[in-house]
Parts: C-alpha cells; structure tokens; sequence
C-alpha cells in the first residue's frame, strides 16, 4: 500500500519491495531534511535583512539627530554636496557625520580639492565610510587622515576606494593603527591582517595618479611590507613618495621599495621635462602665431588705410572735376551772355545811328 501511495510498482518480493520502500523514506527524509535547512536559511537571511534595516534606520536617525544639533556643520556638508564649498577644507567629525561627509563626498557636484580630517580620533568605521567615498568622488586631489583611529576596515576600503580613481594625489594615513597587532593579535586578526594590507597593494598595482602615500608609524608589519613592496616593484610607475617607517618592516623590502621609488622619481622628471618642453615650445608656437596674426592685423589695417586713401583721392578728384565742369559752364554761361549784352549794344548803335541818317535825310 505505501509503494502505491508513491506510485511505486510492488515487485512482489518482501525484500525487494521493502528496500525500495527504506530507499523512498530515506529520500523523503533528506528531502524534509533539506526544505528544513532552506526554511532555515531563508528565516536567518529575513532577520539579518530586518536586522540591517533596522541598524541602517537607527544610523539615519542618530544621521539626522547629530546634524540637527550642529546646524553650521550640516550647512558645510549640504554645501560640499551641491558643490558651493570651498576647494580646501578642515572638517570636525564624528561617526555619524562622517557618513553624512562620505555622502557628500560621491555627489558628482562636489568641488572639493584638499580635505583635512587629521588629528580627530576618527574610528575605522568612520574611516571606511570616508575611504569608501572616493571610488565615486572625482575631484578631491589631496586627502589628510593622519593620527586618528582608523583601522584594518578603513585600509581596505582605501584599496579599493583608489582602485580606479584618476584624482587623488596624495594620501596622508601615518600614524594610525591600520592593522591589529600586539600581544592579543590572534590567527583571525591576521588574516584580517593581510587583507587589508592585499587590498592596498591590489591599489597600488593598478592606480596610476597617487603620488603621495603616508603609512608611517601604522603597525604593518613586515609581512605587508612584502606585499607592498612587490606590488610598487611590479606594476606601479606613479608612486614617487611612500613613508613607510615605524612598521617592522624587513631591510630588503626597504631598498626596494627605495629603489623602486627612486626610479619612478627618474620617471616622474623626464616626464615633469618632457611637459616643461612640451609647454614651452607650444609657448613659442603661441608667441610665433600671436606674432604671425598681429602682422596679418598691421597689413590688413594697412591695405585697408591704403584703400581708404585711394577712395578720398578718387572722391576728391571727382568734387574737383565737377567744379571745374561748373566753373567751366559757369564761364561759358557768361561769356554768351557778353557776347548777347555787345551784340544788343552794337545792334542798338546801329539802330540809333541808322535812325538818325534818316532824320537827317527828312530833314534836307
């Protein structure tokens, strides 16, 4: 009947069909098994989401709360969201308006050059929000982080931060305890360790603006040092300054990366050169065709004068020609009305005296 149940054909031996049925069981029993683990799965994952939405909304809250009690700074990170803030800063945070400043700091608006957030006590939570921020922002060239608290989670949110970005410059983190280390250091701080210190040498492996790396006085150890080191060697032609003292690291890792900073110091003149030449010479071209216009300027005013020369002259042999013309007819007006006025006079003195040889005639 259970082998019916199942849709199972009874072979009508016991054993057979009894193993076949043990063999059905166990396959609902690993089913129900696995439902059970997936069921629980998925109730783990909706408290954890509850859970992160809870903690997210309770970080807003405590977001808003801080900036509503400190009204000029909220004003300053609004500003650096729209892009009105100045190009340099020195900004006083704390956890929850370092999150509101990483916010700022991805708004595509943002104009800010150098940032100063050194000498604050900032934790590596606050670190992360901020380094986490630069994957996205475009303009910042310098950032100051030194002597705060950041830690292990703020270096790898730096490496992968910097990974693609094509502005920053310079990166001040010394003094900070970037890795865990010590006496209570344990296998998974090490680890945790490590890739930290992977991600910053993935960054500097593959980023080509840094130029400026500060980790002085940070606990790396020598360890990182290596990765660090193989890293700049390998594949990086950018980096011209690393302060990399106070950090256990071995001899050999630090000749090389001197000698690996030295040769892109080399690198970094010929280029610094090459541009200086560069703007030169596209200086003299400039000047040579400022040079060149200017005279195409002077023999264009110069054509253009001549041709208004040329027009008054010819204007002015015209008017002339026209009272000549008028002078002329003027004349001849006046000479006709002479010879009309003496002919008139003779033809009356011809008359007169023809009058009078006729009297004279009547008379005799």
């Amino acid at each position: 009947r259970e082998l019916k149940k199942r849709n199972l054909q009874p072979r009508g031996f016991f054993n057979e069909d009894a193993a076949l049925l043990q063999e059905q069981f166990d396959q609902e029993l690993e089913q129900a098994r696995e439902e059970k683990i997936q069921q629980r799965i998925a109730n783990q994952e909706r408290l954890a989401r509850e859970h992160i939405a809870q903690i997210v909304e309770k970080e807003i809250q405590l977001e808003r709360e801080g900036l509503q009690k400190e009204k000029q700074l909220s004003t300053l990170l609004a500003s650096v969201k729209q892009g009105r803030s100045s190009s340099h800063a020195r900004i006083e945070l704390n956890l929850v308006t370092a999150r509101s400043l990483a916010f700022g700091l991805c708004s595509p608006e943002c104009n800010l050059l150098y940032l100063d957030l050194s000498n604050q006590s900032l934790c590596d939570l606050a670190g992360a929000y901020l380094c986490r921020s630069l994957a996205k922002n475009t303009s910042l060239k310098k950032i100051e982080l030194s002597n705060n608290r950041l830690g292990p989670l703020s270096f790898q949110e730096l490496g992968r931060g910097l990974m693609n970005n094509k502005t920053v410059e310079f990166v001040s983190l010394d003094c900070n305890p970037l890795v865990r280390a010590g006496a209570g250091a344990g296998t998974d701080d090490v680890d945790i360790n490590l890739q930290a210190v992977q991600s910053l040498a993935d960054m500097i492996g593959r980023n080509k603006t840094l130029r400026h790396l500060g980790l002085w006085q940070c606990l790396i150890g020598a360890d990182g040092g290596k990765l660090i080191a193989i890293a700049l060697e390998l594949s990086n032609d950018a980096l011209t300054t690393l302060k990399c003292g106070y950090n256990n690291w071995n001899d050999a890792s630090v000749r090389q990366i001197e000698a690996k900073l030295a040769s892109n110091r080399e690198v970094r003149r010929v280029e610094r050169d090459k541009e200086a030449m560069r703007k030169q010479e596209e200086s003299w071209r400039r000047l040579e065709q400022e040079r060149l216009d200017e005279e195409l300027k002077q023999k264009r005013k110069n054509d253009e004068w001549l041709e208004e020369q040329k027009r008054i002259r010819a204007d002015q042999r015209r008017l002339q020609m026209e009272a000549e013309e008028k002078a002329r007819i003027e004349r001849e007006r006046a000479e006709e009305e002479e010879r009309q006025r003496v002919a008139a006079e003779e033809a009356a003195k011809l008359a007169a005296k023809k009058k009078k040889k006729a009297k004279s005639k009547k008379q005799t």
